[in-house]
């Protein structure tokens, strides 16, 4: 199946000529994880037309990327300077464990507009400024996202529209799921017999597992439910939609013991999960 996608991209791809990443990159100075972090600050401020460096280990070996928004996000805190004065580049991993991470490693010899659209589909909001390459020869290079757009929309405009029209395509339908998920939320007021209170969701992504419900039953009892899925995304938001369609009948029922409700959820769930796959 996957295969079958990257073939019918390439095929769509030959109505016009991309540029290899090697015809773009930019060999750059690998950065240790045991630089010093403040001789990192000095050769993004030597290189200002540099968005990143490659990262490697004690063997030479890609271990990342460090982007110039990554490293002064962390810089630009109060007392950054002084804190890590004497320590090497390895110790922002303590801070941000994710740090070094690029959405995709770009090959060498692959092309940049199938680089684009992998980029995209991985990052839409174009976060990342530049990627890493490698080429075959295992050295380690950068490539700016804004020269392979740049050479792209020479050697093709109507590609851009295409990738603008893909990223803005996703992020319509990752504000419509959001939208969506939230709708499936109680009122924020909680208003129930014998108690009040204030209810509020905030996920890490737009599109998240986390869940929670409440209801009343007989204006004696109150039910109260908070869950989280495991994951995020819209897969994520599938489940949570199972188990607010649970809630609901549980509240039609008038259910209120806690073993029959976590039984008849679970098989909501787990049925939906059965479908998806």
């Amino acid at each position: 199946m996957i295969e079958s996608q990257k073939n019918s991209r390439n095929a769509q791809s030959l109505a016009f000529s991309a540029p290899c990443a090697y015809e773009l990159m930019l060999k750059v100075q690998t950065i240790r994880l045991d630089t010093p972090v403040l001789d990192v600050l000095t050769l993004f401020h030597s290189h200002l037309h540099l968005p990143a460096f490659p990262v490697v280990d004690e063997d030479n070996q890609y271990f990342g990327i460090i982007t110039r928004r990554n490293y002064f996000n962390i810089m630009s805190r109060a007392y950054a300077r002084e804190l890590f004065a004497r320590k090497d580049l390895a110790s922002l991993l303590k801070i941000n464990p994710t740090i070094f991470a690029a959405p995709l490693i770009v090959n060498a010899d692959d092309r940049i507009d199938q680089v684009m659209l992998d980029f995209l589909s991985l990052d839409p909001e174009m976060v990342f400024e530049a990627l890493p390459v490698i080429d075959a020869a295992k050295e380690i290079a950068i490539i700016k996202v804004a020269d392979m757009m740049l050479q792209l929309s020479e050697s093709q405009g109507t590609l851009i529209d295409t990738m603008e029209q893909l990223s803005l395509r996703l992020k319509e339908e990752v504000a419509s799921a959001a939208t969506l998920q939230r709708n499936l939320l109680r009122p924020e007021r909680i208003e129930l017999p014998g108690i009040r209170g204030l209810s509020t969701l905030i996920t890490s992504s737009e599109v998240g597992g986390d869940f929670y419900d409440y209801y009343a039953v007989d204006d004696r009892w109150v039910v109260m439910l908070v869950g989280d899925v495991s994951g995020h995304g819209v897969a994520a938001g599938t489940m949570v939609s199972a188990a607010k369609a649970g809630v609901n009948l549980l509240e039609a029922d008038k259910e209120k013991q806690p073993h029959k409700i976590l039984a008849r959820l679970s098989d909501t769930i787990l049925h939906t999960a059965r479908q998806s796959l």
